[in-house]
């Protein structure tokens, strides 16, 4: 398996992710404290380090 380095996040990269998952989550009615909010960071960060950068791209490759 390939190792590659982690991503940095800068701030503007963290405001964005906070933006997304607030909307998604508001959305999808997922309560903050959830299993499925979990759940929903995790992929959304897994996206973002894949090449995913913004809320098309996003929408279409989130599975929830």
């Amino acid at each position: 398996m390939r190792q590659t380095a982690p991503l940095t996040l800068e701030p503007q990269d963290l405001d964005f992710l906070q933006s997304y998952f607030d909307s998604v989550r508001h959305d999808k009615r997922i309560d903050i404290n959830s299993r499925a909010a979990t759940d929903l960071a995790s992929q959304i960060i897994e996206l973002y380090e894949d090449g995913a950068r913004n809320r098309e791209e996003l929408d279409s490759r989130i599975s929830i």
